[in-house]
């Protein structure tokens, strides 16, 4: 708990937060845009700060993991918050799987490529890590 706190207080000093509150907020509208651009696919778009809404209901609502492993609540919770702007159950579960398709898929490539162009680590120092489990050194 301490290295917790530790690194909170550290992070929020300075210009330390300043970088890490810019960089969500672009993270934000970043997913809110790729919501928005599937919105506008289907002909029925939403306003930028709607679906910038409707993402962080949509990230927020996750919170309430019902179903084992969280399974299908992204899509539930987008469903709902895309129908209180009269988006049809169907479209809006379309949406929901589209965009969380696209988030997953941009996730694991940027992950993927990362972890292959990283000049500080090659595949042996990976095997470590990947062995390690949790435990330091």
């Amino acid at each position: 708990m301490e290295k917790h706190i530790l690194l909170l207080r550290t992070n929020f000093k300075g210009w330390n937060f300043v970088y890490i509150f810019f960089l969500i907020g672009l993270s934000w509208a970043l997913e809110g845009a790729v919501l928005w651009g599937v919105t506008a696919s289907l002909g029925d778009g939403l306003s930028i700060y709607k679906a910038i809404w409707v993402n962080s209901i949509t990230v927020g609502g996750q919170v309430f993991q019902i179903t084992p492993g969280g399974i299908s609540t992204y899509e539930s919770v987008m469903t709902a918050a895309l129908t209180s702007f009269g988006f049809p159950t169907k479209d809006g579960y379309m949406v929901a799987l589209i965009s969380h398709s696209y988030k997953f898929i941009f996730s694991y490539f940027v992950g993927f490529l990362l972890l292959i162009l990283s000049p500080a680590l090659n595949f042996k120092q990976i095997n470590v890590f990947l062995r390690m489990r949790g435990r330091q050194k």
